[in-house]
């Protein structure tokens, strides 16, 4: 526990004090990434719009696991700003948005290629030729440059409506209503009649790729059609024969290829996540694909 309330009480004081838009920091955003190198000099940054509900889930978590309430009771006011940031964003956009606003160039993601162009560029001419050759060689993958504006990724609802869910049993306020609100939108908006699109774009559009994110919809039990997404991701569709994990992209989308690691290699943080979601379920699938990734450790091959 001890470990744990450290790591907690370290990334509340990565939060966000004031507006930066160099390093995307807001008020209450916590910080997906902390350098120490002196020659690094945007650290920390804050480019990133999942951080926040994951943060409100592992401090639910460890405060109903614990019975520590002290954590909130003596910084109250910086646990309610990093809520404050995610209920703000649901209030102006309706759902959670990706990157760093409405007006900036988006990252979400650690390995986005306009995140790392950015780093190449701070440090030096070598990293910033290799840059040049990789645009060169368009080794880029599909989605990995944001576009302008914003986008409302899947993943990021569900999790931040389990994040309100979840922090509102523990610190005596009630945040139920924003949660029910967004996940209300997202079934009405985001799930398409067969399954959830994988995001919404900056018009609210669908962008309709059949990815693995929807994995989240069974961890968090979330929404009206966890059976429906349970048989999709457990086909063939997105599950190798060997079972060892599941596919970023399903192999009947136009965009597969089994090797690139967007489109359709195996993650294998996600390949365990679906399993424990589908022995939680009590299905043999999860124990299977459990034994499968041991067994080929987790090959970055779908």
């Amino acid at each position: 526990p001890d470990y744990a309330r450290g790591i907690l009480m370290a990334l509340m004081a990565s939060a966000g004090k004031e507006n930066n838009a160099r390093t995307g920091e807001e008020p209450g955003r916590i910080a997906h990434d902390v350098l120490y190198a002196r020659e690094y000099t945007r650290s920390p940054l804050y480019d990133t719009s999942d951080a926040n509900a994951l943060y409100l889930i592992a401090l639910a978590n460890y405060m109903r696991t614990t019975g520590d309430r002290g954590i909130v009771r003596d910084y109250e006011g910086q646990v309610e700003s990093i809520i404050s940031w995610l209920t703000k964003k649901i209030g102006s956009y309706g759902y959670v948005p990706s990157g760093r606003g409405a007006w900036l160039p988006e990252t979400s993601w650690m390995d986005t290629d306009d995140r790392v162009d950015a780093e190449y560029r701070e440090r030096g001419l070598l990293q910033s030729a290799i840059v040049g050759l990789r645009r060169l060689f368009k080794v880029r993958m599909r989605g990995s440059i944001a576009p302008r504006g914003t986008r409302f990724p899947l993943e990021m609802q569900v999790q931040a409506v389990h994040a309100l869910r979840m922090i509102s049993q523990v610190i005596g306020k009630d945040y139920t209503k924003t949660a029910d609100a967004l996940e209300n939108a997202v079934e009405e908006n985001i799930w398409n009649g067969k399954f959830y699109a994988d995001l919404l774009n900056r018009n609210y559009s669908h962008i309709n790729s059949k990815t693995s994110n929807m994995l989240y919809v069974l961890v968090y039990r979330f929404g009206g059609h966890v059976d429906e997404i349970e048989r999709i991701l457990t086909s063939d569709e997105f599950i190798p024969k060997e079972k060892y994990g599941i596919r970023t992209l399903s192999k009947g989308d136009g965009d597969y290829c089994p090797h690139s690691y967007q489109r359709g290699g195996v993650w294998p943080f996600q390949s365990y996540e679906l399993a424990r979601a589908l022995m939680q379920r009590g299905r043999p699938l999860g124990l299977e694909m459990i034994k499968g990734c041991t067994l080929l450790r987790g090959c970055n091959i779908g």
